[in-house]
């Protein structure tokens, strides 16, 4: 069994800014931690970078991309990030038929991810993250959906992770009708960026605080 932490109350201006492009945050991440090699290589861009799966395009899934993700992976041919987005979870409308569909499909993406993971013998040296770039509101809307609001959630996936929840939540102690964000992103981006070897600060401009997410 591998550990999890979610990370709660993430800001959403902060969430809007640095993750509204995730793919373009990872390919920053990477440029600053191999940027030594840039006389080597010459003057690359930061499209060859990055392994970047396709987001939910027709049939396909988030478990379908992340399957892909562990074969690249397995393969040991350098690949050190790895994108999957999917789309469909900005569910202002007939929410809960749709998030039971969508967990689903990342519950047994994620499940299988790590079994394949394991298979390869590469439990240990993976982490697995996922993020949005906005929350949704507390209070649902007349169609049945939540609306953006302004916290977030994060969860990490690994065995370098320190199991368990950071942050707290309350019903009777609402931002304008949203969940309180509590935690700064960036706290969740300089140990994910520490843990890949990358230079935080040159990669967000500023380090975020120690919760002690990973090992």
């Amino acid at each position: 069994d591998f550990d999890t932490r979610a990370v709660m109350g993430i800001e959403n201006d902060h969430v809007r800014k640095h993750l509204a492009e995730p793919v373009h945050f990872l390919r920053a991440a990477e440029l600053g931690k191999i940027g030594t090699h840039r006389d080597q290589y010459g003057d690359f861009s930061a499209q060859g970078c990055v392994d970047e799966l396709p987001g939910r395009e027709g049939t396909v899934s988030l478990a379908d991309g992340l399957a892909v993700a562990a074969q690249l992976l397995a393969s040991d041919v350098g690949t050190e990030l790895v994108v999957v987005s999917a789309s469909g979870f900005d569910t202002h409308s007939g929410q809960a038929g749709v998030h039971r569909t969508l967990l689903a499909d990342f519950a047994d993406g994620v499940a299988a991810f790590f079994a394949a993971l394991d298979e390869a013998g590469l439990t240990d040296e993976v982490l697995l993250v996922s993020t949005s770039e906005f929350g949704r509101r507390a209070e649902e809307n007349a169609s049945g959906g939540c609306d953006h609001g302004a916290g977030g959630l994060s969860f990490l996936f690994g065995n370098s992770v320190q199991g368990g929840m950071h942050g707290d939540w309350s019903l009777s102690d609402l931002l304008d009708g949203d969940l309180r964000p509590q935690i700064d992103p960036f706290v969740l981006f300089t140990a994910c960026l520490d843990w890949i070897g990358a230079d935080a600060e040159q990669v967000l401009g500023r380090r975020g605080g120690s919760l002690q997410l990973l090992r």
